[in-house]
């Protein structure tokens, strides 16, 4: 695909969460949303109600399992929606669920089941007033369809700005401050509306803000708010178009953030850098280079001119390339250190220096771990190793992937403290 209509698509889409942002605040019930933890059972619980069809296979028991051992490990990460009704007749107020069916449900089969888990006893949720029309209904799952995406640091900023915004100009209204409704509506970038609203903030009505708490559960999303300031920021000093180009290549944010701590020195060009690396079809090699274009700078003083952004690329070329080698290195001494010698009786390994006798610890070792590929073993270490460093550097995988890879580790741990099966024992025929 090219670069262009990769761009093209990642615009698409960020117009899209953008769309189901503004869709949102539009409306009058849905921009009064609270966030609320509610029981399980009880008084004060959710009624489920009739939503016009059969539990979807999402829904069903069978296709709950991975969900509920989710929950019970980190609980539900993201609110159902709720609808607050009241009775006519008796002026009772009570809550109906909207979105959030499978939720729901884990948490009633989870108390049921594990009743001193906390996770299953109350369910975080966002409550508006109601009811709501088809429309609204749909305006909140399209955000929840959406928040399941993957989608890119830049999309993420955008979405999340405008609502930030369209927080503080509640908050604004209900001070008694002017909004700048006629300049609003003469933008849609995120950036500049947020800019007309900070103005009017800081001149009319400075104790008002908008806390990213409060943005971040308006949306349902389940990171917290030094990531949220961390993508704006990231989207607010970069051009928009590098941002949405960064997307389409996938550029991870704290390479942004990177390229946005270089871009505070007036001689570095951010989007130069950027184009001199993509022109290498190499585009993850912008972190070493917006490292070694500031080691640069570094060195050199504040004073001196700037080499070319093509020396940084090279040199993350360079580094990028020495590190693939060494790793090679390591790969290739793994397989010669797991290869059967020549020479040696069959079923016996080389390790570290020869042939190991029947006795020794090594041949009881290969013997309690027969059918396991030393090749898969190696491979799944480098990629562990692969991913603590992403963790390290602060990138996290996308949010319904975390409870897999939590279960999936613990499971792994638990099956290597499990002893093995005895392995049947081989009588070599004489001869």
């Amino acid at each position: 695909m090219s670069t262009a209509l990769a761009a093209e698509e990642q615009r698409a889409e960020a117009g899209g969460l953008e769309a189901a942002v503004r869709g949102l605040d539009s409306s009058p019930r849905l921009a009064q949303r609270r966030f609320a933890w509610l029981p399980v059972t009880g008084p004060g619980a959710v009624h489920t109600g009739l939503q016009g069809r059969g539990p979807s296979e999402s829904t069903s028991l069978n296709g709950l399992g991975e969900l509920l051992s989710s929950i019970a490990v980190h609980g539900v990460l993201s609110p159902i929606l709720v609808e607050e009704l009241t009775d006519a007749d008796t002026g009772e107020v009570h809550l109906r669920l909207v979105t959030g069916e499978g939720r729901l449900r884990c948490c009633r089969i989870g108390l049921r089941e594990d009743p001193d888990n906390t996770y299953f006893q109350r369910v975080p949720a966002m409550i508006c007033p109601g009811p709501l029309t088809e429309e609204e209904r749909n305006a909140w799952q399209l955000i929840e369809n959406l928040a399941r995406q993957d989608y890119q640091p830049g999309e993420l900023a955008s979405a999340l700005l405008l609502e930030r915004c369209a927080v503080l100009a509640t908050r604004l209204t209900e001070a008694g401050a002017p909004v700048p409704e006629a300049d609003l509506a003469d933008t849609d970038d995120p950036v500049a509306r947020w800019t007309l609203l900070d103005k009017t903030r800081l001149r009319h009505a400075p104790q008002v803000g908008a806390p990213w708490e409060l943005v971040l559960r308006r949306l349902g999303v389940s990171f917290g708010p030094r990531k949220a300031r961390q993508l704006v920021a990231a989207f607010q000093h970069l051009p928009r178009e590098l941002s949405t180009d960064l997307d389409a290549h996938q550029i991870a944010l704290t390479t942004r953030t990177g390229l946005v701590r270089l871009a505070r020195d007036p001689r570095q060009n951010v989007a130069e850098l950027w184009t001199a690396v993509k022109a290498l079809g190499r585009p993850e090699l912008l972190a070493a280079a917006t490292a070694a274009a500031q080691a640069s700078a570094a060195a050199i003083g504040a004073r001196a001119a700037l080499p070319p952004v093509e020396q940084a690329v090279e040199a993350a070329v360079a580094l990028h390339d020495a590190a693939n080698a060494a790793r090679a290195e390591k790969l290739s001494r793994t397989d010669l250190a797991t290869t059967p010698h020549p020479d040696d009786d069959a079923g016996h390994t080389t390790v570290a220096g020869g042939p190991q006798d029947d006795d020794s610890v090594g041949a009881d070792d290969a013997r309690e771990h027969a059918g396991i590929d030393p090749h898969l073993v190696t491979d799944v270490l480098d990629r562990l190793r692969e991913l603590n460093g992403e963790l390290r550097a602060g990138r996290r995988p996308p949010r319904y992937a975390v409870g897999s890879l939590q279960l999936r580790l613990a499971e792994t741990t638990d099956l290597l403290a499990t002893p093995a099966p005895s392995q049947p024992t081989t009588i070599k025929e004489a001869g």
